[in-house]
């Protein structure tokens, strides 16, 4: 079949499955359509670019449908699937509830139909988010992580995230195992450095509790409500942002130097709920 029509019915395809939008699915460049298959070296090893190539697009998706078949990811036709981090790592520890309780995880919005599969432009299999409000800023993929990266990332990566591994070569046994092969080593390339941007993240459902809590405020509470709310965002935790204008439903970022300046502190008088 021609190579222009394949990619016109891969792209009918996302649309109509809802799947992924036709303009993230572009015709490979230059010769990625015809770029060889890594073959084995004379030590018996692969290249692990070999598990990246478009060709192996369906047997990767089959690999993660069977290897994670009681979390249900990509059972159809659909492209789009949930990130399984919470599955097997612990929630973070912005998750307290009020009456002292705490949630079973972090808010399932972060994570439900949050990852999609896709071939990239260079004719690889690849992974990208979508969740606008997850707070693992640390992750490869995450919208509010400063270096994360730029290209979706390939299937060692997506394993290493799901795992919280810190080296993704325990990703790449994983691989290797399933699909039976000797991978060689990865290829180094160097990562550019990026300013990030220090915020304290402070529970929205904790400070709607504290202003709540001095409703009725008095002139002699005020040290009170100072102590509580300097408490609060002490205890938060510092997260790093490509740029200041983030927006979420869960999470308040405040500057560092509310803390460093005393900012709430030199606040004397019921202004300070403001």
């Amino acid at each position: 079949m021609d190579r222009d029509k394949l990619v016109e019915i891969w792209k009918q395809y996302g649309k109509a499955y809802n799947v992924f939008v036709p303009d993230d699915q572009p015709m490979p460049k230059g010769e990625g359509w015809e770029h060889a298959v890594p073959e084995v070296s004379a030590t018996g090893t692969v290249d692990p670019q070999l598990m990246k190539h478009w060709r192996l697009f369906q047997t990767s998706k089959g690999f993660l449908r069977h290897k994670y078949a009681q979390h249900g990811i990509l059972r159809g036709p659909r492209l789009t699937f949930d990130c399984l981090v919470p599955q097997f790592q612990k929630p973070l520890k912005v998750s307290e509830m009020k009456k002292g309780k705490r949630k079973k995880g972090d808010p399932e919005e972060w994570y439900a139909g949050a990852l999609s599969m896709l071939m990239t432009a260079e004719g690889e299999v690849g992974f990208r988010c979508k969740s606008k409000d997850c707070l693992r800023t640390h992750c490869k993929l995450n919208l509010q992580n400063p270096k994360r990266k730029k290209s979706p990332v390939d299937i060692f990566s997506l394993i290493q995230i799901f795992h919280g591994y810190r080296s993704v070569a325990k990703a790449k046994q994983v691989v290797a195992g399933e699909f039976d092969v000797r991978l060689g080593h990865f290829e180094i390339r160097e990562i550019e450095e990026k300013t990030l941007i220090k915020r304290l993240a402070v529970p929205k459902w904790a400070i709607e509790e504290l202003i709540q809590k001095f409703s009725g405020m008095r002139r002699q509470q005020i040290p009170n409500l100072v102590q509580d709310a300097v408490e609060l965002v002490k205890g938060s935790q510092v997260v790093e942002l490509k740029h200041g204008r983030v927006f979420s439903n869960y999470f308040a970022f405040l500057w560092p130097q509310i803390n460093d300046n005393e900012i709430l502190q030199k606040i004397n008088g019921p202004a300070i709920r403001l």
